[in-house]
């Protein structure tokens, strides 16, 4: 998605700032910048859509190679503007063997208010 690409700034946190690129034609890299543009942490991520609703998952690039964490995050709102997003929780403890498996339950539960983290990020391009 092409409006997902340039520099975000958190509305909350005018210091953080987010440049994403994309790498190949499914994965963007997203590099997370403190206002005085010093590097923070460089993340990899690509775009699922369940039941017509989009979600980001993101994982860390770490300089030291260890393995990797999952984020998953709903896309709320997305213009050539703003960005709503909302962290799915970190509460869950199914497994997932297929990523049939996951969407489905990302598609059961993702119109429940304690599937998301409270608190939701907006960020302006």
């Amino acid at each position: 998605n092409s409006q997902l690409l340039g520099t975000w700034k958190d509305v909350k946190d005018e210091n953080e700032r987010y440049k994403i690129n994309t790498l190949d034609s499914f994965t963007y890299e997203i590099i997370k910048f403190n206002k005085d543009t010093e590097e923070k942490g460089k993340y990899n991520a690509y775009i699922s859509v369940v039941n017509g609703t989009a979600f980001l998952n993101l994982w860390e690039i770490k300089s030291d190679n260890s393995k990797s964490t999952f984020n998953l995050y709903k896309i709320e709102k997305i213009d050539s503007k703003s960005l709503i997003i909302a962290e799915v929780t970190e509460n869950i403890v199914e497994i997932f063997n297929t990523s049939v498996e996951l969407k489905n339950f990302i598609n059961q539960n993702m119109n429940h208010s304690f599937f998301y983290s409270k608190e939701k990020m907006m960020l302006t391009c």
